[in-house]
């Protein structure tokens, strides 16, 4: 049973500003400063359960036992974060039910070595306040916030500027992660727990029954959705949905998840193919909202679908090719019918699977091509005669001046292409340069 008899409570002093007495108490002049008590509480999880439905000046709390944030109305504000809390002796287990925490610091959330275990039940939020929010423990997640609906109560772990959450972190059901800050942007958001897919989904950025587009960014210009970067280790089986206006980064290289990516609205940036997960053939569908950002070599165990974009690109002054013709022929767009951009980069493809769907029954092409000055699509030999087909939107003279950098377009022998060919500026074609006057069809 809950119970609260191990809390004690007890009178902190706090000073108020200058306090004028006359005609109170009879008593006339002015005192320079006054005390006024403050309520707390000291709280032991050992002796038994402890049960939190309001916050005060000061709580504190210890033990490796239960404690619950509690409120009888879904999405009840406990506001910790400018507290005096300490919970830097606590090492048990927090539940949140109907209640959005916020907390500031490590010290409002439990001990940084022995460290507390959070669940977040469904309409229940754990709120990393700006500021340096840099936590460390252990976290369950349900549900999407306290409400789904509104994109800054939305969300069962939200992040906020200068935040960061370090430990683990558990699906228990489909849940929500957002990064949502007021005041424009702010500094970086990093989950860099260990996150356990468990077998659900897990959505970053919005819940799914909210419109990242209908935020009205004039009305609210001082909130925004912000850029999130999931640097720590993607376990389990399940499904990942990006659902931002703008990136979601997957940088770690030895996620190992099975199942499939769904980039329905925003960006997924991806630096290494071995962000992509450990599954036999990982199927990444790219909504008409959503883009995948690549720049990281070669790719393989990878099937894309979707009419969104694919945005290949290279970093830097080095050299970069990002290889799709890889001979295991384990990257795969032969559904994908979006469009493509190519940029400071050579890519490298084969056969048309490798850059996307074919013509359609009509023979029009089902993907676009847009290799922009300082890139090269490059077409490889692949002992057929059947062209890859596209309309392609080429700028610039290639790659580099060498002889394999030559050409936004450099067809090996044996390999075609077909479709348009519209110049959207001067251009070489393999060692041929085209002057922008009209389109070319091949």
């Amino acid at each position: 049973m809950k119970q609260n008899r191990n809390r004690k409570s007890y009178v902190m002093l706090k000073h108020f500003a200058t306090l004028g007495l006359s005609g109170l108490f009879g008593i006339s002049g002015v005192l320079g400063l006054w005390e006024m008590p403050v309520l707390g509480a000291v709280y032991n999880t050992d002796e038994g359960d402890v049960t939190i439905t309001a916050i005060t000046e000061k709580d504190t709390i210890s033990g490796a036992g239960n404690l619950y944030y509690s409120a009888p109305a879904a999405g009840t504000d406990f506001m910790i974060h400018d507290k005096a809390s300490d919970l830097t002796g606590f090492t048990g287990t927090a539940t949140l039910t109907n209640v959005r925490l916020k907390i500031r610091n490590q010290a409002q959330f439990g001990s940084a070595n022995s460290v507390p275990t959070y669940v977040v039940n469904s309409g229940s939020q754990l709120w990393l306040y700006g500021g340096g929010a840099h936590l460390t423990g252990n976290v369950t997640l349900s549900g999407h916030g306290t409400n789904s609906k509104d994109a800054s109560r939305m969300g069962a772990l939200r992040f906020e500027s200068d935040s960061s959450f370090s430990g683990s972190v558990t699906l228990a059901d489909d849940a929500t992660i957002s990064s949502f800050y007021y005041n424009q942007g702010g500094a970086a958001k990093n989950l860099k727990a260990t996150v356990d897919l468990a077998g659900h989904t897990l959505y970053l950025g919005c819940s799914p029954d909210y419109d990242p587009s209908s935020f009205a960014w004039e009305a609210n210009s001082s909130y925004w959705f912000t850029d999130l970067t999931v640097s720590g280790k993607i376990s389990g089986d399940g499904t990942l949905v990006i659902r931002n206006t703008k990136k979601i980064y997957l940088t770690n290289t030895e996620n190992d998840f099975t199942g499939d990516i769904d980039v329905q609205v925003g960006t997924l940036a991806i630096t290494n193919n071995a962000a992509l997960g450990a599954g036999n053939l990982t199927v990444m569908n790219i909504g008409e909202n959503g883009v995948f950002d690549y720049s990281g070599g070669d790719i393989s165990n990878l099937k894309v679908t979707g009419n969104g974009k694919i945005y290949y690109h290279g970093t830097g002054s080095g050299a970069s090719t990002i290889n799709l013709h890889n001979t295991n022929k384990t990257y795969n767009a032969s559904e994908f019918t979006g469009t493509i951009d190519v940029e400071n980069t050579r890519l490298q493809v084969r056969e048309q699977s490798q850059l996307g769907a074919g013509a359609d029954a009509d023979g029009n092409p089902q993907v676009t091509v847009n290799v922009k000055n300082g890139a090269q699509l490059w077409v490889l030999g692949n002992g057929t005669t059947n062209p890859i087909t596209a309309t392609f939107n080429i700028a610039g003279m290639g790659y580099n001046s060498g002889n394999d950098g030559q050409g936004a377009i450099r067809l090996e022998v044996s390999s075609s292409i077909a479709g348009v060919v519209n110049l959207m500026d001067d251009a070489r074609f393999q060692r041929i340069i085209i002057r922008k006057l009209a389109r070319v069809r091949t």
